[in-house]
């Protein structure tokens, strides 16, 4: 169930339409890049994707 605070819709006319769309495009900017960062983050610091690559790369070291 939604609660709202208030009853009155958010107005916008305090600020210029194209500075409320230059800041939406940084943030968009910048949640993808964090976003790929997290991702590529949580690939390498992953324990069990950690312990399959060590256990593949000391079965190739073994080939070897």
């Amino acid at each position: 169930m939604m609660k709202t605070i208030t009853k009155q819709p958010i107005l916008f006319t305090d600020v210029p339409v194209a500075d409320l769309r230059n800041s939406m495009k940084h943030d968009l900017n910048q949640n993808l890049i964090e976003r790929l960062w997290n991702k590529i983050r949580d690939f390498f610091l992953d324990s069990d994707k950690q312990k399959a690559f060590k256990s593949i790369h000391k079965y190739i070291n073994t080939l070897s």
